[in-house]
């Protein structure tokens, strides 16, 4: 009867588990092993720099928007090595947001604001910067600014991708937190 108690209790606490888990949305993080850099959660994609390669796999997938956070310098580096991104992304039949962020001073409120602005939870998004850095940030932000995420969740998405310390000026606000190991 113990061995039966203690099941049945199991099973209800794994049940109501997985109605929270039903009620506050992806918290979970996906690594697409066939891409380098590349992470999913919900319908956002975190990732580096794309490539062509990356761009037409995520076309694929049905993602929608590119939301570029690299500056305009990056940019030019980037048609002049590689391709020119926002002109193959178009091509592609992306929507193509560009919003800079440069350095420590671009992690700031305002910047968050025109990420908040353009980013829409049910559409299927590729966020990237140069290495993915920036476009965690901006996440953890926006899922605590928009989407009710406690810090400790956002965090824990974060650091199970690029988690980079500027989180505080886009929250516009000061607070402890420990490093990721």
């Amino acid at each position: 009867m113990k061995k039966f108690l203690f099941a049945f209790a199991i099973f209800l606490l794994l049940a109501d588990l997985s109605v929270q888990g039903q009620q506050t949305g992806a918290r979970q993080v996906d690594t697409i092993s066939q891409l380098k850099q590349l992470y999913r959660v919900g319908h956002f994609y975190i990732s580096d720099q794309p490539d062509m390669e990356k761009l037409r796999w995520l076309r694929a997938q049905g993602v929608e928007k590119i939301i570029n956070l690299r500056t305009m310098i990056e940019n030019d580096e980037q048609a002049t090595k590689a391709f020119p991104e926002k002109d193959s992304a178009e091509m592609l039949g992306f929507e193509y947001v560009a919003i800079p962020v440069n350095g420590k001073t671009g992690f700031n409120p305002t910047n968050q604001g025109r990420f908040n602005a353009v980013l829409d939870p049910g559409q299927p998004t590729l966020i990237h910067c140069a290495s993915g850095g920036r476009a965690t940030n901006m996440l953890m932000a926006w899922l605590i600014t928009e989407q009710g995420y406690t810090l400790e969740e956002a965090l824990a998405i974060g650091r199970s991708m690029m988690f980079r310390i500027p989180l505080e000026g886009l929250l516009d606000t000061e607070f402890e937190m420990q490093l990721p190991e």
